[in-house]
């Protein structure tokens, strides 16, 4: 198993989990950050696009929609400020909380205090966590990162 993976439930601290679908409970994995950014649900989302030997961990939705990179989603439980030990506290956009009358309540857990931050696009990053489907989209996934190591930056 690769250095960094975590022992119990692959996806606690994932709001909704009926919506993902494991298939591998831990895995590494390095690339090149394309995209960033916070989104509605609390958690920080980024595309990482595998480095050649890689490339088997994207399928087709993720070639057809997320541009052959994998998403990958670090959740309010392992990011900065979370008090570890505390339960996540996390103020919804509008459409998580007209969706929160549909899938019922998010749950979001008991901060890590692994306080992974947000990769800077252009980086070379390894990640670590299960890879997923995400049902609800087809593609997959890293769900949720629970580390992050920089293997280089831009300005490297």
């Amino acid at each position: 198993m690769p250095t960094g993976c975590r022992t119990g439930d692959p996806l606690a601290g994932v709001h909704h989990p009926a919506r993902i679908k494991v298939l591998k409970s831990c895995i590494a994995v390095t690339g090149t950050v394309v995209s960033a950014r916070r989104n509605s649900d609390g958690d920080n989302k980024f595309n990482l696009k595998p480095d050649p030997g890689g490339e088997h961990l994207v399928n087709q939705r993720n070639e057809a929609v997320q541009g052959g990179s994998l998403l990958c989603e670090i959740v309010p439980a392992d990011q900065p400020g979370c008090v570890p030990g505390q339960r996540v506290a996390v103020r919804l956009g509008l459409m998580e909380q007209v969706d929160r009358w549909f899938k019922g309540p998010y749950e979001f857990g008991v901060c890590t205090g692994a306080a992974i931050s947000m990769p800077v696009v252009g980086s070379r990053v390894t990640v670590v966590g299960p890879l997923v489907t995400d049902l609800a989209h087809g593609w997959n996934e890293i769900h949720p990162v629970w580390s992050l190591t920089r293997v280089d930056s831009p300005s490297d």
